[in-house]
């Protein structure tokens, strides 16, 4: 969990960053790179796919998933006032990153998940994004992200500084 929290607070730096210049997003006490946000609910959907896991199963052949979490965080706004957003969060079985070593057993699950070096749970890969609940998070997730990806804050600033 500690792992899809990351990701979230990931999301939430990217869609409301402050221009602060803090960029780091591990440390929960510096709260000047992602506004203050705190986890208020938990649904746990494992029967319920949702609609990019359909998406990806049913015409791109993608395996299912084996688990979808509903997670709301409230964000405590500039303004001083807080929002409620949800993110949907889908984890998959990578088979091709699982294997049985020698003394595996029960793996520390704070080492991490996905398949980086040194993850404990290389096999385990977590879809995590905002619900499209409004055109905001559809902007987001279609050109926020991947902007914020190739390390630019806007489409001019790729266009014009790292398309070189």
């Amino acid at each position: 969990n500690e792992g899809t929290w990351e990701r979230i607070l990931q999301w939430e730096k990217v869609l409301h960053y402050d221009g602060s210049g803090n960029d780091d997003v591990s440390d929960a006490s510096k709260t000047n790179a992602v506004p203050k946000t705190s986890l208020t609910k938990f649904l746990g959907r494992p029967t319920n796919l949702s609609p990019k896991a359909y998406f990806k199963h049913y015409l791109l052949n993608h395996p299912l998933p084996f688990d979808r979490h509903d997670w709301t965080v409230t964000r405590a706004n500039a303004d001083g006032s807080s929002s409620d957003v949800r993110y949907v969060i889908d984890y998959y079985h990578d088979e091709t990153q699982a294997n049985e070593e020698e003394g595996s057993g029960i793996p520390d699950m704070r080492a991490g998940i996905g398949p980086s070096e040194g993850s404990a749970l290389r096999s385990l890969l977590v879809d995590v994004r905002p619900a499209a609940d409004g055109v905001g998070e559809i902007w987001g997730r279609l050109v926020s992200m991947p902007l914020a990806r190739r390390g630019c804050r806007s489409m001019l600033e790729c266009v014009l500084f790292k398309g070189e």
